[in-house]
């Protein structure tokens, strides 16, 4: 499938399992969509799209690129599978807020980029360590929400 019709689905998936109707005009959408589809990603969703840290975490100009360019016809189904662990994934996103996104996003990339560097001699996950990271990334977010963001990750399987 082609990353825009998967975006289509995606966006309108997202309406249906979390009630979020994206608003391409609200900065904060934008921002929610971009983690979303990277979250995603642990979950099965079969996109393309390549990130880059950014200031507010991993940030995918191509999926800008496509978002800007479907523009308001986002929130209609288009019907195709995407064959993706929907329930987990509300599971773990739902109601989140920017804060919890942006950490949650950079933890991710940090792990699945320099899975290595979290690794103890005992080749358990060093939590202690990338929560550190993701705080000195993530500065202006407290590290006991960073905390609380690593758990609820961990929780899902997605950092072990």
């Amino acid at each position: 499938m082609e990353n825009k019709e998967l975006l289509l689905e995606f966006i309108y998936l997202l309406k249906e399992s979390i009630d979020f109707c994206f608003d391409i005009n609200k900065f904060e959408d934008r921002i929610k969509l971009q983690k979303y589809v990277f979250i995603g990603k642990f979950f099965g969703l079969k996109h393309n799209y390549k990130y880059n840290m950014y200031i507010r975490g991993p940030y995918s100009s191509n999926l800008a690129d496509d978002y800007y360019e479907l523009g308001k016809n986002v929130n209609e189904p288009c019907s195709k599978d995407l064959n993706f662990n929907t329930e987990n994934f509300s599971a773990l996103v739902k109601n989140k807020e920017v804060e919890w996104l942006e950490s949650a996003t950079t933890m991710l990339s940090l792990y699945s980029h320099y899975k290595s560097n979290y690794k103890s001699l005992l080749g358990n996950t060093d939590f202690e360590k990338i929560i550190k990271d993701v705080s000195e990334i993530k500065h202006l977010i407290p590290e006991n929400f960073i905390k609380q963001v690593c758990y609820d990750l961990k929780d899902q399987g997605l950092l072990n």
